[in-house]
C-alpha cells in the first residue's frame, strides 16, 4: 500500500469545509477494511500537521486516537507551531470590498506556507487596518513565492466614523 495515495485521499477529506470526526472515522474504518496493514501513526502525524484542532477533537472521541497522540507527545505545550501568532498589519482606505464585502490585499512573508496555512486553521494569524482596526481573516491562498491572497472582512465599524 502506498502512503502517497492514501495521504492524498486523507488531504481530499482534510480539505473539505463540513470534514469532522465522524469522516476521520469512517476514513479510517474504510482503509481497516480494505488494506492489510493501516499506518495510523502516519494518518495521525498529517492530521496533526493539517488540522490540528480536528485531531484533537477526535483524540477525544476515539480512545486509539487519543493513545497515539499522547505517545507522539502532540498535546504537550512545547508544541511551539500552533502557539505562535503572526500579525499583518495593513491599511484599507484606499481599498474597496467585492460584492460580498470582502477585502483582498496581497502580503509577503518569509515564512513557509504550511506554517502559515497552520496559524490560519487554528486562527493564530491577526490582521489590523489603521483605519477599520482588527479585522477577520476569512480566507488565505498562496499567490507564488512567499506571496500570499489574504480575504478579509471588518469586524465592526471605522473607527473614525
Amino acid at each position: 500500500m502506498g502512503h502517497d495515495t492514501l495521504i492524498e485521499e486523507l488531504d481530499f477529506i482534510l480539505t473539505h469545509p463540513m470534514c469532522g470526526t465522524r469522516n476521520l472515522e469512517s476514513f479510517y474504518n474504510n482503509c481497516l477494511f480494505s488494506y492489510e496493514t493501516v499506518p495510523l501513526i502516519v494518518i495521525v502525524n498529517h492530521i496533526q500537521f493539517k488540522r490540528p484542532d480536528l485531531l484533537t477533537q477526535w483524540s477525544k472521541e476515539n480512545d486509539l486516537i487519543h493513545k497515539v497522540t499522547n505517545e507522539l507527545d502532540f498535546n504537550l505545550p512545547s508544541d511551539t507551531k500552533t502557539k505562535s501568532v503572526i500579525t499583518v498589519e495593513t491599511d484599507l482606505r484606499a481599498k474597496e470590498p467585492n460584492s460580498n464585502g470582502y477585502y483582498f490585499i496581497e502580503w509577503n512573508s518569509s515564512m513557509e506556507y504550511e506554517q502559515i496555512d497552520l496559524c490560519f486553521k487554528t486562527k493564530k494569524i491577526m490582521v489590523t487596518c489603521k483605519t477599520y482596526g482588527e479585522l477577520l481573516l476569512v480566507g488565505l491562498v498562496k499567490t507564488g513565492e512567499n506571496k500570499y491572497g489574504l480575504y478579509l472582512k471588518l469586524k465592526g465599524e471605522s473607527k473614525y466614523e
